[in-house]
C-alpha cells in the first residue's frame, strides 16, 4: 500500500491480515491531509497507478496493492480496469469486506447492477454491520426499478447512523418516487436540522415537495378525465356508425356537434396536461434565427397561405435557452397570429393579403433585469389579423380565458410562463379589427434564478427522481 509517511515512495510492510475499517459517512473527513494514501490515490491517481504497478511487477504486491490500484484507476476514469483490479484483490483475499464494497460500487458505476448486488450481498455475509452497505445497496435497488426494496435498505442505513445525510437524502428521493410524500417531508426536515448551514437548500425541497404533491394529484385527476373522454369518444364514434343512416339531417348534425364537443374537451385535456407537467430547463446556446425558421416551417405546412416575413439584424448573437420550451412559446404566438388573420379574411373581400412580420433586434437590459449580462433580444410578432377587443386585452394571459370558439385558454398563459422562466417578458398591443403586436424580450443568458432552481427541483422530484440520487464513490476506500 502507499505509505502515510513523508516519503510516498516507501512501502508499508503491514501484515496481510491487518484490518482496514472505514468510518461511516458522518465521521469521514471531507479532505484528507498530508502525503497519505487517500490523498495520493485521489489527487494524483496517475502517480499512484505507476507506483502500484511497479510494486506488482516487483512481485511484492498483496491484495491491498490490487485494491488501491482499483481505487486509483477508478479515480482517473478507467472503470473497467478498476473492476479487474478489484476482482484480483478479492481473489487474493476473499475475506476483504472493503474490497467487496469497492467492487460493488464499481459495478454500479458501470451500470452492472446485478453484479453490484452480488458484491454487496457477499459483503453482508462477511460483515453485516459494515458501513455504507445498506445505503449503497439501496441505490442499486432504486436504479433497478425496485423503490420499495430501496426504501427498506436506505431506512436501515439511517437507523444504523442517524447522521448519514447521504442515505437520508436518498431515502427522501425514493419516498417521493413511491408517492409517500409525508415520509419524504420528514426526511427533508431532518436534513434541515442536521445541516443548519444548508437548511435553505432543504427548505426549497420542502416547498417544491408540496407543489409536486399538488401537481401529482391534479395530473392523476386530469388523466382520469382524459381517459374517460377518450372512452366516450370511442363509444360515440361506434354509435354514429350504427345509427347514421337512420337519422335525419337535423339529428345527424346534432350528433356531429356532440362528437366535436367531445374531441375539443379531449384535446383541451391533452394541452392542459402538457402545460401543468413541470420539467427542468435544459439550457443550451442556439442560433435564434434557426429556431424561428423552424417554427415558420411548421406553421406554413398547414397551407393557409399567410405570408410570413422575417427581419433579422446583420449580426445576431446566440441566445441561451431551453430550445423545446421557446419553440413551443413562439409557435403558439405565430399560430395565434395566423388564426387571427384567417378570421379577418373571412370578413374581407377577395384579395385580402394576410401577413405576419417576425422582427428580431438586440437591446440592452437595465441593471435590475433578470440577465447574467447586459444583452438581450426583442422578438416582435406583428400581424394584420382581426385583433383583440380592448376590453379583453388585459385578460389574454389568464389561464382558461380564450376568445376562440375552440380555444382552450391555456396557450398564452403557458407561453408567458415559458418566457418568464427564461427571465424574459411578453406584452401584447392590439387594435380591434386591424391587427396585433406581440413583443417578447429575452436575455442572451438567463440568470440562474431561484425560480429556475425551484422549477428544476420540482420537475426532477416529479419526473426524474433518479437524477437526484447521491452516489458515494470509492475514492476514499484506499487501504
Amino acid at each position: 500500500m502507499l505509505d502515510n509517511t513523508d516519503d510516498p515512495e516507501s512501502l508499508d510492510p503491514e501484515p496481510p491480515g491487518a484490518a482496514s475499517p472505514i468510518p461511516s459517512p458522518s465521521d469521514r473527513p471531507s479532505v484528507a491531509t498530508g502525503k497519505d494514501t487517500l490523498r495520493i490515490l485521489r489527487d494524483d491517481p496517475d502517480t499512484a497507478v505507476g507506483r502500484l504497478r511497479a510494486r506488482i511487477l516487483s512481485g511484492s504486491a498483496d491484495y491491498r496493492t490490487w485494491h488501491n490500484l482499483a481505487v486509483a484507476m477508478s479515480n482517473r476514469g478507467d472503470t473497467d480496469g478498476a473492476i479487474e483490479a478489484a476482482e484480483t484483490a478479492i481473489q487474493k483475499n476473499p475475506e476483504s469486506a472493503v474490497s467487496h464494497l469497492l467492487l460493488g460500487m464499481l459495478f454500479r458505476e458501470a451500470d452492472r447492477f446485478d453484479e453490484a448486488l452480488d458484491s454487496f450481498n457477499r459483503l453482508e455475509r462477511l460483515d453485516p454491520q459494515f458501513p455504507r452497505l445498506h445505503g449503497s445497496r439501496g441505490v442499486v435497488h432504486f436504479y433497478r426499478g425496485e423503490p420499495d426494496r430501496a426504501a427498506d435498505e436506505l431506512a436501515q442505513a439511517v437507523r444504523r447512523d442517524e447522521g448519514d445525510r447521504i442515505a437520508l437524502f436518498n431515502l427522501a428521493v425514493v419516498e417521493v418516487a413511491r408517492k409517500h410524500f409525508p415520509a419524504a417531508q420528514s426526511c427533508f426536515e431532518r436534513l434541515a436540522m442536521l445541516e443548519q448551514d444548508r437548511s435553505h437548500y432543504y427548505h426549497q425541497f420542502l416547498v417544491e415537495l408540496g407543489r409536486v404533491q399538488m401537481v401529482e394529484e391534479t395530473l392523476s385527476q386530469a388523466h382520469r378525465i382524459k381517459n374517460f373522454m377518450g372512452i366516450v369518444g370511442d363509444r360515440l364514434r361506434r354509435f354514429s356508425e350504427d345509427v347514421d343512416e337512420r337519422l335525419g339531417a337535423e339529428d345527424s348534425d346534432e350528433l356531429e356537434a356532440i362528437r366535436d364537443d367531445q374531441e375539443k374537451i379531449y384535446s383541451d385535456m391533452v394541452v392542459f396536461l402538457g402545460a401543468i407537467r413541470p420539467r427542468p430547463m435544459r439550457l443550451e446556446r442556439i442560433d435564434l434565427r434557426a429556431l424561428i425558421e423552424r417554427i415558420v416551417f411548421v406553421a406554413t405546412t398547414s397551407g393557409q397561405g399567410t405570408l410570413i416575413r422575417r427581419a433579422y439584424p446583420d449580426a445576431l448573437e446566440p441566445i441561451q435557452c431551453d430550445v423545446d420550451m421557446l419553440q413551443e412559446a413562439f409557435l403558439n404566438i405565430l399560430l395565434n397570429a395566423i388564426d387571427a388573420i384567417e378570421l379577418r379574411r373571412a370578413d374581407q373581400p377577395a384579395g385580402f393579403d394576410g401577413e405576419v412580420l417576425i422582427e428580431v433586434e438586440h437591446h440592452r437590459f437595465g441593471p435590475s433585469d433578470n440577465s447574467q449580462g447586459t444583452g438581450g433580444v426583442t422578438i416582435r410578432f406583428v400581424d394584420n389579423g382581426i385583433g383583440i377587443p380592448e376590453g379583453e386585452l388585459d385578460r389574454v394571459f389568464t389561464f382558461g380565458f380564450t376568445t376562440k370558439a375552440l380555444g382552450s385558454g391555456i396557450g398564452l398563459a403557458h407561453t408567458r410562463k415559458i418566457l418568464t422562466d427564461h427571465g424574459g417578458s411578453i406584452e401584447i398591443e392590439s387594435v380591434s379589427g386591424s391587427g396585433c403586436t406581440v413583443r417578447c424580450t429575452l436575455p442572451l443568458t438567463p440568470r440562474v434564478s431561484e425560480n429556475i432552481v425551484n422549477l428544476t427541483i420540482r420537475s426532477q422530484l416529479l419526473l426524474e427522481p433518479h437524477v437526484l440520487i447521491l452516489e458515494e464513490g470509492g475514492e476514499d476506500l484506499g487501504i
